[in-house]
């Protein structure tokens, strides 16, 4: 299990038990810290440009969590246990490998997601009880249809979900 002074090692500056941001982009991480989920009061978590494949379970843990920052990693899931982060707000996981979303119904106060460049197949039903959804991107994606109750999310102000672009073949 990674301490705190071997996070500090990898972040380049102390952590406090406290810190309300902990920002590990383009650290080449493979996997998260195990230490990183103990940090309960961090309130926005920066994991962007690493080659995380995988987000631990215990990231629900993070209960002060208002933003996740995963973009440009290798992820081909998220665990269940994002859907639980009732404070986040926003979640940025594009330019992953994505196949699916997890249940993010739980997340009481998710105003916005961006999921560009993955590979979606679809959304999960419970997004549509995200009331406080404002903003939804998702463009180069693998979505055919949305669900049936999209239009459920009446506070949702701006949508961007185009299909995958064509790419010039060399």
């Amino acid at each position: 299990m990674a301490t705190l002074e071997e996070l500090a090692e990898i972040v380049g500056e102390e952590v406090e038990e406290d810190a309300d941001t902990l920002d590990l982009e383009e650290k080449e991480l493979t996997e998260v810290p195990a230490a990183v989920c103990s940090l309960a009061a961090v309130e926005e978590l920066f994991l962007d440009k690493n080659a995380l494949t995988t987000l631990p379970e215990a990231i629900s843990k993070m209960a002060a969590l208002r933003e996740l920052n995963v973009r440009q990693n290798q992820l081909t899931s998220l665990p269940t246990s994002v859907g639980q982060l009732k404070k986040l707000e926003g979640l940025f996981v594009a330019e992953n490998q994505l196949v699916a979303l997890p249940d993010l119904s739980g997340c009481s106060s998710l105003a916005g997601i961006n999921a560009c460049q993955n590979k979606l197949k679809g959304l999960p039903d419970g997004l549509c009880k995200c009331s406080t959804m404002e903003g939804l991107f998702g463009d180069d994606n693998e979505i055919a249809e949305l669900p049936e109750e999209f239009g459920a999310m009446a506070g949702l102000e701006e949508v961007r979900w185009m299909g995958r672009r064509r790419r010039p073949s060399v």
